[in-house]
Parts: C-alpha cells; structure tokens; sequence
C-alpha cells in the first residue's frame, strides 16, 4: 500500500513497506478496540508521513466515518479547541507533548461532550497526561495509550476510563493487541 521511513533512531532511516494485509489487520484492531462507527468523527493532527497519520486515515476511510485534518504547524494551536467543539469531534488522536500544550490552553469548565475517546500515542505517557484527560473531558469519554512502531503498527493498547487508578508515573502500555 505505502512505504514510510522512520526516523533514523538506530542510525539510518529505513522504507518500511506496509502491506494491504497489514493495514486490514491493524485497522481492524483499532476498529475493534475504539469501536469506530460511520458516526465517528476523527481527527488528523499529524504529518501524513508520521505513522499514526495511517491509523486516523484508514480507520475512518474503512469505517465510513468522517477525518477532519487540523495543520498544527500552520494553524498551531488557537482556536483547535473550539474546532474540535464546532465539528463535534468523537476521537482524537494525537502525541502527549501536542495534548499537554492543548490542554494547558483549555479554559477551566470548558467541554467536549461529543469526544468519547482520547488517544494518546508515539511518546511516553504520563500520570499527569491522564489527570489533564480527567479534568478537562467528560467522564463519558475514554483514555488510551497505543504503543507501536513504524514497522509494526500498533503492538499494545491501554484503555482506561476517569475511575481508573494509574499506580506510577507513566501510564502503562497495556496489553498485547491481536
């Protein structure tokens, strides 16, 4: 289907071939786990050439369900919240460090009643992350951590809803997925 290269972190960038196979097969994973609907609406935060952008893009194309990219480079931060209110955004996706700025800006009682869950991935995720979930997102809406890589895809999945004690420091990378 597509080849992406990863960041070089082992000292060269490689082409990572992705397959139809392999995408069916993560992405029904993804669908399985988020339960993804014709009714959801999806966000596209990232570059189209980082790994997570295929998750957002495939899931909502195979689904039937609508993606609305948002250019954080160009359009940064302002006014993504109220975008996210406006389209009545059900899932969003995105990495911790782009959550944490988000959240800071959020004003205090703002809230998202459509959003049903938040997906965090790509970078480790903290307790403070899960609290910053807690505080601003209605108890309605779920928390999860994926951990994968570019050659992979998504290898392990944590769901967690507000009651959810998290013991440490960092959210944990859960469970393995199928």
């Amino acid at each position: 289907v597509y080849i992406l290269y990863t960041s070089g972190s082992t000292g060269t960038p490689k082409g990572i071939v992705h397959t139809h196979r392999n995408i069916l097969h993560n992405i029904r994973n993804y669908t399985n786990a988020f339960r993804i609907t014709p009714d959801d609406r999806l966000t596209l935060l990232h570059s189209c050439s980082f790994a997570s952008s295929t998750v957002d893009i495939f899931c909502a194309l195979l689904n039937g369900a609508a993606l609305y990219p948002w250019e954080v480079r160009e359009e940064g931060m302002s006014g993504l919240a109220s975008w996210v209110l406006d389209q009545e955004i059900t899932l969003l996706t995105w990495v911790p460090s782009l959550f944490r700025q988000f959240a800071a800006a959020l004003e205090s009682g703002q809230e998202f009643p459509s959003l049903r869950l938040l997906v965090l991935g790509s970078e480790p995720v903290s307790r403070r992350d899960f609290e910053l979930y807690r505080r601003h997102f209605p108890s309605s809406c779920l928390f999860a951590n994926k951990l994968g890589t570019t050659e992979t895809g998504c290898f392990r999945l944590f769901i967690a809803g507000p009651e959810t004690e998290i013991p440490g420091s960092l959210v944990p990378a859960g469970y393995a997925v199928e």
